[in-house]
């Protein structure tokens, strides 16, 4: 094992211990660093131990995903995801623009296959729309392999002929499918989850609310975006696993914020009282806690 070998190991470690569907990626990445010479059995045995390590990957998140996220935290919300796995003519829509977008030279290695292959059959096989739509982080993974495997193409391969064209693709498709915009496009393309260019609608609002919140000492469940401002409570939480928030605080006019009060109906065996709404901005209190002060202000 020489010094690359060692960093891998050391960034796959790291890699498996913050998100659980990482190992997709790193027994990708593993198996297809053992092909580098050349796809053969004999360059698997060559280097045995990063099969080795492709399959503690899986074998780990098979034991994360069924046993350790159940246990700790109630269940496995994503689990629901496969279980209509079909291929539709928007899925592949979004394999063809999403390859486009890196000039399609990822896939002219016959070798990247391997690395893309787990990774694209997660959000393909997915029966949420948003792993398969521009804008949303589910292709996290897809987005740095790929990278990989185009630089990888350009290296093995001699493309020069057509790399012009291949290059105008990819920066014409990619600035197609910029998700990001200053203003919400007058004829929305289904493929891509818009983020505008503004501050989100009830920000105001929110700011007030958080502020009074942070004057308070009970605990609060609320959406990512709302966590950074109140990380300096010890009581905060973007997940309701094994715990009973005294509040709850969310943007009802948001994705994030629907998803979160879902969870937490789901998730709670308590009942919450609403005890302020504005600009979609709604706080929830847990049945028979006395309201703060600093909440009964707000207006």
């Amino acid at each position: 094992m020489d010094g690359r070998d060692r960093a891998f190991l050391f960034a796959s470690l790291l890699l498996l211990s913050v998100k659980e569907d990482t190992f997709l990626g790193v027994s990708s990445l593993a198996i297809w660093w053992a092909l580098r010479d050349g796809l053969s059995f004999e360059n698997l045995r060559k280097n045995l131990h990063l099969v080795v390590l492709a399959v503690i990957a899986v074998l780990y998140g098979v034991v994360v995903i069924k046993l350790v996220i159940p246990h700790f935290g109630r269940g496995y919300i994503y689990g629901n995801l496969y279980g209509h796995v079909h291929l539709t003519g928007w899925k592949l829509a979004y394999f063809l623009l999403f390859n486009l977008s890196f000039g399609l030279l990822p896939l002219f290695l016959p070798r990247n296959w391997v690395l893309l292959a787990l990774p694209w059959l997660e959000n393909l096989l997915a029966s949420r729309p948003s792993q398969y739509t521009f804008g949303f982080h589910y292709p996290y993974m897809l987005v740095p392999l790929s990278f990989i495997g185009a630089v990888f193409a350009l290296r093995e391969l001699d493309l020069r002929k057509i790399l012009s064209v291949l290059l105008a693709l990819g920066l014409m498709t990619s600035w197609a499918t910029m998700p990001v915009a200053r203003k919400p496009p007058d004829e929305r393309f289904s493929l891509v989850h818009y983020t505008v260019f503004k501050p989100v609608p009830g920000y105001k609002t929110a700011r007030e609310v958080i502020e009074a919140l942070l004057k308070t000492n009970l605990s609060i469940y609320t959406q990512p975006a709302f966590y950074p401002p109140l990380a300096t409570k010890q009581n905060v939480y973007v997940y309701p696993a094994r715990i009973m928030p005294d509040l709850v605080l969310v943007d009802v006019k948001t994705y994030r914020g629907r998803v979160c009060l879902k969870r937490l109906h789901e998730m709670v065996r308590a009942k919450y009282v609403r005890i302020y709404s504005k600009d979609g901005i709604e706080v929830y209190m847990r049945e028979g806690l006395k309201l703060p002060l600093a909440l009964e202000e707000l207006d």
